[in-house]
Parts: C-alpha cells; sequence; structure tokens
C-alpha cells in the first residue's frame, strides 16, 4: 500500500482506497445511522476517521476503541460494537454477504494510495510470481 513508487522495485497496481464506514447492519438501523454508533479505530490508520467523517458531516470525535489492525476493527464491527472505517474493496464480500452495512461519502473518497503487487524484477521472471501477480490483477479487476 502506498503510491507506487519503489527504487528498484516493480509495482504492480490492485486498486486505489476508497474508504468508507461499515457496521452491522442491525446496529446500524437501531441507532439510526452512523452518527450515533461508537467509533472503531485501527492503530494503524489513524487518519481514517477524520477524513472520512469530515466527507460525511460527521463531529469530530475521537475512537472509543483503538484496535491494533483494520481487520481487527472490522471484526469488532461485525460483531455490533460499534463502526469502523474501512477500504471498500477490503469488505466487498461482508458487504455482499449483509453481515456489513457502509455509509459512504458521496462523492466517494479517492485516496492517493493505492494496493500494488510489489516485486523485484528478477522475481518477476519466474513464471509462478507473474501467474500470481496476473491473478491477483484478474481477482481485484
Amino acid at each position: 500500500r502506498g503510491r507506487g513508487v519503489w527504487p528498484g522495485l516493480t509495482a504492480t497496481p490492485l486498486f486505489r482506497e476508497h474508504p468508507v464506514v461499515v457496521a452491522n447492519p442491525r446496529l446500524l438501523a437501531e441507532h439510526g445511522g452512523v452518527a450515533a454508533l461508537p467509533r472503531l479505530a485501527a492503530r494503524t490508520r489513524a487518519a481514517d476517521w477524520p477524513l472520512v467523517g469530515a466527507a460525511l458531516g460527521l463531529p469530530d470525535t475521537a475512537p472509543v476503541l483503538t484496535f491494533e489492525t483494520r481487520a481487527l476493527a472490522v471484526q469488532a464491527a461485525i460483531a455490533g460494537i460499534g463502526a469502523t472505517v474501512v477500504d471498500r474493496h477490503l469488505v466487498a464480500d461482508l458487504l455482499a454477504t449483509g453481515m456489513l452495512a457502509e455509509v459512504a461519502p458521496d462523492p466517494p473518497l479517492d485516496r492517493a494510495e493505492s494496493h500494488y503487487f510489489v516485486a523485484l524484477p528478477e522475481a518477476l521472471r519466474d513464471r509462478h510470481v507473474r501467474a500470481f501477480r496476473d491473478w491477483l490483477v484478474a481477482e481485484v479487476g
């Protein structure tokens, strides 16, 4: 994840980040929206709530719980503890199955960072590495 410039490496873009707020659909309905829900955050992504919250017109309040990773924050959101911010691509399957509901800024936020497949140029000479890269590109496409 980054801006795609890593000296000595070949970076293949997979997808750009589009952060959204996600929560358990039942919790979201019971509280009448995301503004009343406890905020869950990931330690590694401290700027996510201020960015998305501002785009949604939410007051700038601190998260109630901060988890080590976004994956843990998402699991807490599924469990109905609160709402968290995550890239839509990373939870698309959970949104599709109804385990999570999203509240997305309109227009969508488009962060400068993207997710990449990154490899040493010599590693890409290996057909297995290329096949894996190509599979990833096809999966996120």
